[in-house]
């Protein structure tokens, strides 16, 4: 795939069930997912109504599961609104919602059928909703939540304006999942509003438009991305540590 792919009617899609693969839910719940052909990564937005339970069997897959509105417990661990699970390749996992919760779901497109490796982690973190770098000013809000380091091996941010906003053209080197969290964006003449999840293939040069009134925006890669812009300047490394941001004193707060 190298082009853009956008859905803006996940959230009125959703259908009985959990759609991502490799994940068996016990109790209601509602899903849509958005995996466009030919494109790496993939997506699920669901809906869990309290005490429903999500249930992994190991497989491959370096998940990241954002919590929208609601909140889950995990073992003795609690992920609350805006707090993300870190899920490590070859893992099992349990959760259970605490009250209707809604979860965004990222992860690669091959997780099932892949055989989990027999060493690595295999564990599940809990990271707040500060994240683990972070910058923020008056116009500004970034927060990352996992760069493609020691600790897991997928990148995943949020990232939001307070105010106008446009971006020159640019790249990744990683296809990315970019989710609308808050607000509206505009891609060439093409209206973005919130809710809508878009999928840019890694080297693919865009650029957008933020509305005046701000807007947040969720981001994942499956690996280290490189940034390359229009303004001549060599590529340079993305990520929290990378670009000097704060480090968080308690990220699993």
């Amino acid at each position: 795939m190298k082009q853009l792919a956008i859905d803006d009617d996940l959230g009125r899609s959703e259908e009985p069930g959990y759609g991502f693969p490799g994940v068996r839910p016990i109790g209601p719940c509602r899903s849509s997912r958005f995996a466009p052909p030919g494109f790496a990564l993939q997506m699920v937005r669901a809906t869990l109504a309290r005490g429903t339970e999500l249930h992994w069997s190991p497989h491959a897959g370096d998940e990241v599961l954002y919590v929208t509105s609601g909140s889950v417990s995990v073992g003795d661990q609690r992920c609350p609104t805006g707090g993300v699970l870190l899920v490590d390749e070859g893992s099992q996992l349990d959760i259970r919602a605490e009250s209707e919760t809604v979860l965004l779901h990222f992860g690669r497109q091959d997780t099932v059928g892949r055989a989990a490796p027999d060493a690595g982690r295999r564990r599940v973190q809990v990271v707040g909703p500060a994240g683990t770098y972070a910058t923020s000013d008056a116009a500004r809000d970034t927060r990352f939540y996992a760069e493609s380091d020691e600790d897991f091996s997928a990148t995943f941010f949020y990232t939001g304006r307070t105010g106008p906003y446009r971006s020159l053209p640019h790249s990744h080197s990683q296809d990315e999942i970019i989710y609308v969290a808050t607000g509206n964006i505009t891609l060439g003449a093409r209206p973005v509003p919130t809710g809508s999840v878009i999928a840019v293939p890694g080297d693919r040069r865009y650029g957008f438009r933020g509305d005046d009134a701000g807007f947040a925006l969720l981001n994942y890669r499956r690996g280290h991305s490189q940034f390359s812009g229009s303004d001549g300047a060599p590529p340079f490394l993305e990520g929290g540590r990378a670009t000097g941001m704060a480090r968080v004193v308690a990220p699993d707060r």
